[in-house]
């Protein structure tokens, strides 16, 4: 949310794609009653083609923020409402996607082996940002998909490693030596988790790091 908060702040027309269809992320991120335009995800997978007009018909918008689009499930939908998108109709739709916006920011599960949509946007990416929490069990979680991603041809050149909610450096450099993007601890942001409010800036001193390294990001992300 906030890699595509950076691209909507630098005047670039953004979509961001929730992938998980079980847990749906859309709910989780901002207040809905900030909701502009509130349609489904699910509709585009129910029609037998996916084109920019059907994409630009069954986007969120968040009041405020003219040049994000969202795509996910709403409140209270699951997968099982929807026909499952096919790999064909999902490798379209982030192909359309990408001709229709300046910028795709897709939110992968973390199910890759039984969703379609996170396999093709992975096969899809320009660049993959390997997201992990400085835990054993994010570290374990990656280290067991790598060798799923590379069965399929998915190659982990352009993968970047981005350790996130570091509070201990020196932990965090003993388990991940090799590592190039660092996303520092900040209480704001972690309020603004908890609350369902990831729309908003992050205006406090205490973020500053984190806005810092986030650009840095956003701006390697686009070479």
């Amino acid at each position: 949310m906030k890699l595509a908060m950076q691209y909507q702040n630098e005047k670039k027309r953004t979509a961001l794609v929730f992938n998980d269809l079980v847990t749906p992320a859309l709910p989780c991120v901002f207040d809905s009653r900030d909701l502009l335009l509130k349609r489904s995800m699910g509709s585009i997978f129910a029609a037998k083609t996916v084109i920019p007009e059907l994409i630009e018909a069954n986007l969120c918008r968040i009041k405020g923020l003219e040049n994000l689009a969202l795509f996910g499930l709403l409140k209270g939908e699951q997968g099982a409402d929807y026909p499952p998108p096919g790999e064909i109709q999902a490798g379209t739709f982030f192909r359309v996607l990408n001709m229709c916006f300046d910028r795709v920011v897709v939110d992968c599960s973390s199910d890759y082996t039984n969703s379609v949509l996170t396999r093709c946007a992975l096969k899809e990416a320009d660049s993959v940002v390997r997201l992990m929490d400085c835990e054993l069990k994010s570290l374990s979680y990656y280290a067991s998909n790598l060798s799923l991603l590379q069965k399929d041809g998915i190659s982990d050149r352009y993968f970047y490693r981005v350790i996130s909610r570091v509070e201990d450096e020196e932990r965090m450099k003993q388990m991940y030596p090799k590592t190039t993007f660092v996303l520092p601890y900040t209480e704001e942001l972690a309020r603004q988790s908890r609350m369902g409010d990831l729309s908003r800036r992050l205006e406090l001193k205490q973020s500053r790091s984190y806005v810092e390294m986030l650009q840095a990001l956003a701006a390697e992300l686009e070479t």
